[in-house]
């Protein structure tokens, strides 16, 4: 018996029988959508030091991170803060309240093209890839020195895209 079966399922192996008499198909449709993004991570303050005087500019540099999907413009601005006074940026005294220090924020090393502090900002576009924004700030020359104390002020980086 047994053998008349293993002849019967090679008689069908040979004739191209198979098992299955119809076949079905269907569609899988596959998709993804990248949606516009961006972040900032990263920020490095500017800290401008201990200064005995401030009859010379003071400069120094911070930065950022910003990360947008590949190919979105966007800009950024840094606010004016709390202690600016119009788009002036000013850090304000811990102790001395009423005393300010005037200083400004650049997206360049030669501290020529001022971040605006609204509207379309500095522009630039996204790689997909963390992208580093540098800050250089200055503190102007003053005709006297503020008092002695702890100056400090925060901005918000935005970025528009």
């Amino acid at each position: 018996m047994l053998r008349k079966s293993i002849v019967a399922a090679s008689m069908l192996a040979i004739s191209g029988v198979s098992a299955n008499a119809a076949t079905a198909t269907g569609s899988l449709s596959v998709s993804v959508t990248i949606a516009a993004t961006c972040a900032v991570s990263n920020v490095v303050n500017v800290a401008f030091g201990s200064q005995t005087t401030l009859t010379s500019a003071v400069n120094a540099a911070g930065s950022f991170d910003v990360n947008c999907s590949n190919g979105v413009a966007y800009n950024t601005v840094i606010g004016a803060s709390a202690n600016a006074n119009g788009t002036q940026r000013r850090m304000v005294g811990a102790v001395s309240t009423s005393s300010y220090i005037n200083y400004n924020l650049y997206s360049d090393a030669g501290r020529t093209i001022a971040f605006p502090t609204s509207g379309a900002g500095i522009s630039g576009s996204g790689t997909g890839a963390v992208q580093t924004v540098n800050i250089y700030g200055q503190i102007p020359v003053v005709a006297v020195t503020p008092p002695n104390d702890s100056y400090s002020d925060s901005v918000t980086i935005t970025v528009n895209y």
